[in-house]
């Protein structure tokens, strides 16, 4: 099981010219979570032609929660299909962050998520990170474009936003 690092960010800007590739994804939930719970959740996900199963816990520290992940093929995710709830249609665009640097860190990516759907107009930033320390820099000094930070928002969760929509910043 790995640690997953990563910050978020809700409606960036400028970011459209960046892209390097998108892929488009279709996730559903086997379990579902509700904002600060402690069990795990379980998705399964497929995007681009790869299926994947992925159990989450609940996070350890801001930003970061154990996860794991494995392949599984389609005509398992086409079984699982009808079991999962909180469906998410999303197009996940990759934009590298050459300029960035954080603790010595280069070679950083943006997934810029835009949704479809029912959460049509939603534009969420993530970027992944080596360590809680990485994570910690980077929310000290993000990328302008980046947005409103809501790593520690769980209502952004993907979970989250299937089961109750596009939450007001409120």
């Amino acid at each position: 099981m790995k640690l997953e690092v990563e910050g978020k960010w809700l409606n960036p800007r400028g970011w459209e010219s960046l892209v390097v590739r998108s892929t488009r994804i279709k996730q559903g939930y086997l379990t579902e979570s509700a904002p600060g719970a402690t069990s795990n959740l379980v998705r399964i996900r497929s995007a681009g032609g790869i299926c994947t199963l992925t159990v989450k816990s609940a996070p350890v520290s801001s930003g970061a929660k154990p996860e794991a992940e494995g392949e599984i093929s389609a005509q398992l995710f086409e079984t699982l299909w009808p079991f999962t709830s909180g469906h998410i249609d999303k197009t996940r665009h990759i934009v590298e962050l050459g300029e960035l640097v954080i603790l010595g860190e280069v070679g950083l990516y943006a997934e810029i998520d835009q949704f479809h759907g029912a959460l049509e107009g939603l534009v969420v930033a993530e970027i992944e990170v080596p360590g809680v320390e990485h994570l910690a820099e980077l929310r000290r000094n993000p990328p302008e474009w980046l947005g409103v930070d809501v790593t520690d928002d769980p209502r952004y969760g993907n979970n989250q936003l299937a089961k109750h929509g596009i939450p007001s910043l409120t």
